[in-house]
């Protein structure tokens, strides 16, 4: 398994967003409680990252992207933004790309957001 590229940023967290997987059921029943209950044993945590990247930095996650992800396909390691230790990761969208400053190509600077989820 790859590992986040060590030529991105590597804690740039600022602005994350992180949501659990719904791990419960519930199901109504004609009296009483509704009944609810574990559906895993454990869960995916998905997380919604801005990342700000400047061109030469794109170019490494383009590269990052289309052949050590398969385009998004396969799990990566990356620090858990909570706890700092090594998680598995996989992209659940593409990543959006948005120009905020022009330039040569190595010098622009583009605000990426990252679609993700930590894997149990």
């Amino acid at each position: 398994m790859v590992a986040w590229p060590a030529l991105l940023p590597q804690e740039q967290f600022i602005g994350l967003s992180e949501k659990r997987q719904k791990a419960t059921v519930r199901s109504s029943i004609l009296i009483g409680e509704p009944n609810q209950r574990k559906r895993f044993s454990a869960v995916s945590r998905n997380i919604t990252s801005p990342l700000t990247i400047n061109g030469a930095e794109r170019l490494v996650f383009d590269g990052f992207w289309i052949s050590d992800l398969a385009e998004g396909v396969l799990t990566f390691t990356w620090e858990d933004p909570v706890t700092d230790v090594t998680v598995t990761f996989r992209f659940v969208s593409e990543p959006e790309f948005k120009l905020i400053a022009g330039g040569i190509p190595d010098e622009r600077i583009w605000n990426v957001t990252l679609q993700l989820e930590i894997l149990p």
